[in-house]
């Protein structure tokens, strides 16, 4: 029952999110500790972007958000559909990301970290950010910086912003892109009506390797700006090993059904 209960309230938290303040919180500092989630598309060929507050913290997020489905409908924004008006919507990317830096207090050091979305293995983010730890923190600082100037120019009434190409506020721009800003050893990125898996990348306990955790569901973003996370929902592609490993075992199984009935007909016989 209590797990039930704690599940709803995530579940609650999370959809009405889409009714937070335009800006982004970047934390009780302002300095990117404990930032709420934004989803950004951008179209690259008319180098014009849209970025919403999901109105979820990165805490909230990890903590207990992650294990219930959500919703953000973005087909009635009409800011959306005047960003994308002319758009081919095989052109628009899109991503889902958070921060979350020390605080004054030093106490969320178990969190330091990001969250990202990408269709890259885990392995690739874990090896790619070894190899390059301050990865992270330059990743943590792009993600703050590319927030903070979203948030003025953000519209007032909507969860979202447009910016020419060349603007710091631009998703498609080098100061976030598909990589945090060219940071990232991996891709973040997906066309509209594909999902991403959603991972947290932070340090280990002595800070000399990376840890990759992730999250409980998947995002994914329709074509009219409706943005979903899918706990359970989605289903587990098969790798073509396990297939193969699969026709294997039925062909032993064959093999040793024959290889029984033909005993038994010689005890017959």
């Amino acid at each position: 029952m209590k797990t039930n209960l704690k599940a709803l309230v995530a579940a609650v938290a999370l959809c009405a999110a889409g009714g937070a303040n335009a800006a982004i919180d970047l934390g009780g500092t302002g300095l990117g500790d404990n930032t709420e989630l934004f989803m950004s598309a951008w179209d690259p060929v008319r180098a014009v972007s849209y970025t919403r507050d999901l109105g979820i913290h990165f805490e909230d997020f990890l903590a207990t958000a992650q294990n219930s489905s959500a919703s953000w409908l973005g087909g009635d924004n009409t800011v959306w559909n005047t960003i994308f008006t002319g758009s081919n919507t095989g052109d628009i990317r899109w991503n889902v990301a958070a921060v979350n830096n020390f605080n004054s207090g030093y106490t969320n050091l178990a969190t330091y970290g990001y969250m990202t979305t990408t269709n890259d293995p885990a392995a690739l983010i874990k090896s790619t950010t070894d190899l390059n730890l301050l990865s992270i923190d330059n990743a943590i600082g792009y993600g703050k910086g590319f927030a903070q100037s979203v948030n003025v120019n953000s519209n007032a009434a909507l969860n979202d912003t447009t910016s020419s190409t060349g603007g710091p506020s631009y998703a498609g721009g080098g100061t976030w892109n598909n990589n945090f800003g060219g940071v990232l050893g991996y891709a973040n990125d997906a066309g509209l009506g594909e999902s991403m898996a959603f991972y947290q990348v932070a340090y280990n306990d002595t800070f000399d390797a990376s840890v990759v955790n992730q999250m409980a569901g998947m995002f994914s973003l329709a074509a009219n700006g409706n943005l979903s996370y899918t706990v359970g929902g989605a289903p587990v592609p098969v790798p073509p090993a396990l297939w193969l490993l699969g026709s294997a075992l039925v062909g032993l199984v064959g093999v040793s059904r024959r290889k029984r009935e033909q005993a038994d007909d010689a005890v017959l016989a």
